[in-house]
């Protein structure tokens, strides 16, 4: 795990709320490194082959168990690096596996065991595809959208869900071959997330801010209200995912296409929230003392570059390009408001 900077986090003893204790005894695990699809960041060209009319059909999210369709898996990666696979995917997801939202619902992708050595899929067993909802120009720009939120968190800390992007080709078998091509882009597992940062996936609801080292919980915090996210929440889990490392908590965030730098067509905010809009910003985190909240306020400063050269992402619209600098203009012009930054985050926790 990254430390957040050299003064900004000495883990320190936490206030357990549901969790157990932890102590001197639980050592972080030795970390290993990424698996061969997370260990770069270059493109991928892929091409997946099956009956996407009879996949898509299975979009109950109230089954306890996936049903999996037979698919091939074609890809490049590298000019050395490239085959075919023969796979099973599977529809996920909730509001976007409606077929009234999208059309081409998320995926995920399993693996032939033993089938996957000297390729970059080596080790994978299950995975989840990100893609594009519909095909209009507007949809397909999403997961470019997305797959940029993920890269701004990679930027503020390893313990993090890496993503691999995709240039993707879909060949329908079930609807005369009908072809279609958009961005997509893969989503490190849970497991691997641990592995590579020396964690232990927990998967207890019920957690509190105050489980978490506090420079965590205000960095998750202060990102997720950076991006515009309000469709998150520790103790239920929903759409973070909580690990043990070492003597403290850290909770990793996923799932950003009703993030405000997003705005996708089809994201409305909670009514309960009082927002008017997905791109209104809200304080969802923990109450933060001063001086974390100066210390995160260096921080964020300190990676506002890299920030901005994760959200450029290459092939995004110029006009989305310039409405994610201008959000995040919005953000970082708040942020050194010593005045309002101390609104939005101290009152409203």
């Amino acid at each position: 795990m990254r430390k957040l900077t050299l003064t900004l986090v000495a883990l320190v003893a936490i206030t357990p709320g549901v969790l157990p204790a932890q102590d001197s005894a639980n050592a972080p695990k030795a970390p290993k490194p990424a698996k061969a699809l997370f260990a770069a960041n270059t493109p991928l060209s892929i091409t997946l082959t099956a009956d996407f009319k009879a996949t898509f059909k299975n979009r109950d999210t109230t089954k306890s168990k996936k049903e999996w369709f037979p698919a091939t898996l074609s890809w490049v990666a590298t000019p050395g690096d490239s085959g075919t696979l023969a796979v099973e995917i599977a529809t996920r997801g909730h509001y976007r596996l409606k077929s009234g939202t999208c059309s081409f619902p998320g995926l995920r992708v399993r693996f032939p065991k033993d089938k996957t050595d000297n390729t970059i899929w080596k080790g994978q067993s299950t995975i989840k595809l990100g893609t594009h909802c519909k095909a209009n120009p507007r949809y397909l720009q999403i997961p470019l959208q997305e797959f940029a939120v993920y890269r701004i968190y990679n930027v503020l800390t390893d313990s993090s869900f890496r993503a691999r992007l995709a240039s993707a080709t879909y060949i329908d078998t079930g609807d005369a071959n009908k072809t279609a091509a958009a961005p997509a882009f893969f989503i490190e597992e849970d497991d691997d997330l641990a592995r590579r940062v020396g964690a232990e996936g927990l998967k207890q609801t019920g957690a509190m801010f105050t489980d978490l080292d506090p420079a965590i919980a205000a960095m998750l915090s202060l990102f997720e209200y950076m991006v515009g996210n309000t469709d998150w929440s520790l103790p239920f889990l929903h759409n973070i995912r909580l690990f043990r490392l070492g003597i403290t908590y850290v909770a990793a965030p996923y799932d950003f296409d009703w993030s405000g730098i997003v705005n996708a067509p089809y994201a409305f905010p909670d009514y309960r929230l009082g927002t008017r809009s997905v791109t209104d910003r809200l304080w969802r985190g923990p109450c933060v003392s001063n001086e974390t909240l100066d210390q995160m306020v260096t921080f964020f400063n300190s990676r506002k570059a890299a920030i901005y050269e994760a959200a450029s992402q290459q092939g995004l619209d110029p006009k989305l390009l310039k409405d994610t600098g201008q959000y995040l203009d919005e953000f970082f012009k708040t942020l050194n408001d010593a005045f309002k930054i101390q609104g939005e985050v101290r009152v409203k926790c």
